[in-house]
């Protein structure tokens, strides 16, 4: 079983990502063009760098893909494009949400994660709310066999 994870949850990264490679590249190019000086008195070719490899992180984040397979006993974190698929696989493990604060003051939010515990240690799987990490648990746990600690 692969589930996906939803494109809705880059959109807002994609944007700034694009548009900071389009107006980086288009400083880069203006600046050769009038030979002025480099965007942040950067060499030309440091400058040029920065552009194309601004360009490859935005191609990678809109064309890569992150998904999650599932089988018995086994949870593989799949990141990246096809041939160049980055996979974190975790087995013979549980499952456990942990809750966590933003800050030590009152006014502090909680925020809850769920981690594959492993012989090798906790393993940060994702975080979300509460009812969607529980819902998630439980399908997981039911996919792989892996048995749900208690909250820590």
């Amino acid at each position: 079983m692969d589930l996906r994870v939803s494109a809705a949850y880059r959109g807002g990264v994609l944007f700034f990502l694009w548009a900071l490679t389009l107006v980086w590249t288009a400083v880069v190019v203006f600046s050769a063009a009038t030979h002025r000086a480099q965007p942040l008195q950067a060499p030309p070719a440091l400058a040029a760098a920065a552009a194309v490899f601004l360009l490859a992180l935005a191609g990678w984040t809109t064309l890569g893909d992150e998904f999650w397979h599932l089988e018995r006993d086994v949870i593989e974190h799949r990141v990246g494009i096809s041939p160049w698929m980055s996979v974190r696989r975790f087995s013979a493990g549980e499952l456990q949400i942990v809750m966590g604060f933003t800050g030590l003051n009152p006014t502090s939010v909680p925020y809850y994660r769920l981690y594959a515990v492993c012989g090798d240690g906790n393993h940060f799987l994702i975080e979300r709310g509460e009812g969607e990490l529980e819902s998630l648990e439980t399908f997981i746990a039911a996919h792989t066999g892996w048995r749900i600690r208690e909250r820590g």
